[in-house]
């Protein structure tokens, strides 16, 4: 754990009404769930500051959101966390957090970013949901071969508080990595249903993803994939339960990701894939491969 448990730690005491202090004001490095959370952080840290301090602090979340949507959902520069099911908790805890700090605030222009980016994560999640609610997606830095924690359960559990669906909630929300659970429970039932009752809007990771699905079941796919550890697909069995992940369990924390592996090949469904339904979401570095031409 790096540099997300401060920021969680600080995030948690603005949403109690601290201040805190300003330290991902100039923060440059670290991955792209410690760039969300730092502006997090100062923007709940402006929010009580000078004129100047709000300033900056509101800029750094628009910014945040500006990048989400030009660079690609979940990414950074040319890094994508995207259905991160190891990382997911600090992602979870930094937009839930900016969501809940701009409903307090009425701030509309942030409020409005912060709800985009919500709707594409629950529409992205909607279409690689089992039908007992359980979120199987493939993307970065892979749970599989126990190298990296497993946060699936913040997912499925912050899904269905958003959709107002029965859950049942970890007992101890004090923990850094359920942080973003605390903060969802707390953002009023009328600001969440923005969220839960808006239309559809697939998200633009900076990968494409494929998505097949039938009553069955549905595999969620990335022929590419600029991440650490990536599982370059995701595959649920509706009936059974049974999941399976394109990753290679021995591949090391810091193992870059690329073209699809040969030796991971994208499985069919469970019943075949003739009439199933398929979703693509485009990614950024797509469009701009055809924006350049050939």
């Amino acid at each position: 754990m790096g540099a997300e448990k401060g920021f969680t730690e600080l995030l948690r005491c603005q949403i109690a009404g601290e201040q805190g202090t300003p330290a991902g004001l100039n923060w440059k490095g670290g991955t792209p769930n410690h760039w969300a959370l730092a502006a997090a952080t100062v923007y709940g840290y402006g929010l009580k500051g000078n004129p100047q301090e709000k300033k900056a602090g509101r800029q750094k979340a628009l910014d945040f959101f500006h990048t989400q949507d030009q660079v690609g959902h979940m990414a950074r520069a040319k890094v994508s966390e995207f259905g991160t099911p190891s990382h997911f908790a600090w992602w979870q805890a930094a937009v839930a957090g900016l969501w809940l700090l701009a409903d307090r605030a009425g701030d509309q222009e942030v409020l409005t970013a912060v709800r985009a980016w919500w709707i594409r994560e629950l529409t992205v999640e909607n279409l690689c949901v089992t039908p007992k609610g359980h979120v199987v997606i493939p993307g970065a830095r892979s749970h599989v071969g126990g190298v990296d924690a497993d946060q699936r359960r913040q997912r499925d559990v912050g899904r269905q508080i958003i959709r107002n669906e029965r859950t049942r909630l970890p007992k101890n929300l004090d923990a850094l990595d359920y942080t973003g659970l605390w903060i969802l429970m707390r953002i009023p039932r009328a600001e969440l249903n923005f969220v839960a009752k808006a239309p559809a809007d697939l998200p633009h990771p900076l990968d494409t993803l494929n998505i097949l699905r039938d009553d069955a079941g549905h595999v969620a796919w990335f022929d590419e994939f600029h991440g650490l550890r990536p599982a370059y697909w995701a595959w649920v069995n509706y009936a059974t339960g049974g999941e399976e992940y394109g990753t290679d369990p021995s591949w090391p924390k810091n193992k870059h990701g690329g073209k699809l592996p040969g030796d991971l090949p994208v499985p069919e469904l469970p019943g075949g894939n003739r009439g199933a339904q398929r979703i693509t979401a485009r990614g950024r570095l797509a469009e701009a491969k055809t924006a350049d031409g050939p």
